[in-house]
């Protein structure tokens, strides 16, 4: 379905019919959904281009551009937002993209409070995002001094390390039934209160 997504291209994906679109999401479920998204997505698209509003531009206010495309476009959310603009941009534009274990799980353990609903997830992602400006330098360091193999670009925070960091922190030690967190392979103290920091492979 994506190869066949990809040789159609977007443009013509938007020009489809319906039951073409069907045709080719339905292995994946939910086609109606997702052919409204699109359709929505496609339609904002455009007004952005009459009102000159360009996604990528560097100059680009992206707490404006979240909120729009979580507000216009149907089926959208502030995370699927996030990460639409977060492609669209490239991995490191600055943006952190927050899922939903990030919210109810994360958020608690690093003592975040948030407010409930949908904006949840865009309150964590200013909150980690100011985390990151603030402590860039640190955070490049603790990274290479930790052998990370990551390629964090010259003039770019690294926003999309931290992001790949608390996600794995989030499978390892917070998610299941019953956490692993402090009981088998304790993290820095500074960030959870455990005895022993140890690295996080």
């Amino acid at each position: 379905m994506i190869t066949s997504a990809d040789t159609r291209g977007f443009d013509s994906l938007v020009t489809g019919t319906d039951a073409e679109l069907e045709a080719l999401v339905r292995p994946i479920g939910l086609p109606q959904t997702r052919i409204d998204y699109m359709r929505s997505l496609a339609e904002l698209l455009q007004n952005w281009e009459k009102e000159g509003v360009d996604p990528t531009a560097e100059s680009a206010n992206l707490d404006a551009l979240v909120l729009d495309l979580a507000t216009r476009v149907r089926g959208a959310s502030y995370k699927v937002a996030q990460c639409a603009l977060l492609t669209a941009r490239g991995y490191h534009c600055g943006i952190i993209p927050v899922d939903s274990g990030m919210v109810t799980k994360l958020a608690p353990v690093l003592g975040i409070t948030l407010p409930s609903g949908a904006v949840a997830h865009e309150r964590m992602r200013h909150v980690l995002e100011a985390a990151v400006h603030a402590r860039s330098t640190d955070l490049r360091s603790l990274a290479t001094a930790n052998g990370y193999r990551v390629a964090i670009p010259e003039g770019v925070e690294p926003t999309w390390w931290v992001h790949l960091v608390l996600i794995y922190f989030k499978r390892l030690y917070l998610n299941g039934a019953s956490p692993q967190l402090c009981r088998q392979r304790p993290v820095c103290t500074k960030v959870i209160g455990c005895a022993h920091p140890t690295r996080i492979a």
